[in-house]
């Protein structure tokens, strides 16, 4: 995309060429529109990536509403395996509210 040289315009008018000086005029307010357009397009762009990275940062997310951060609300000896060091966890949606239970065997990690 080539951009309208404001230079050049000053000197189409000084030349008395005000038709092409206005064609370049429009050129350049189509080309800062665009620019403009494409600006707000990566700003969006850009604050969808920085939430996606803070959500990873935080935790995983909701298996069931993917908007959410599921985070451990419980943890406690398994009521058959805990004498072996099992867990039996609970996670809970911060978005929707979900919960599930998870076994967690610290010698499989």
């Amino acid at each position: 995309m080539e951009i309208p040289n404001i230079k050049e315009i000053f000197e189409l008018i000084k030349k008395g060429a005000t038709i092409e000086a206005q064609q370049k005029i429009i050129e350049l307010k189509e080309t800062i529109i665009s620019l403009q357009e494409e600006n707000l397009k990566l700003k969006g762009e850009n604050l969808s990536l920085q939430q996606q990275i803070e959500l990873s940062e935080k935790g995983e997310r909701c298996p069931k509403c993917r908007k959410g951060i599921w985070n451990l609300i419980k943890s406690e000896p398994h009521s058959t395996f805990g004498r072996l060091g099992v867990l039996e966890r609970t996670y809970k949606c911060s978005e929707c509210g979900f919960t599930e239970e998870h076994i967690f065997d610290p010698h499989k990690e």
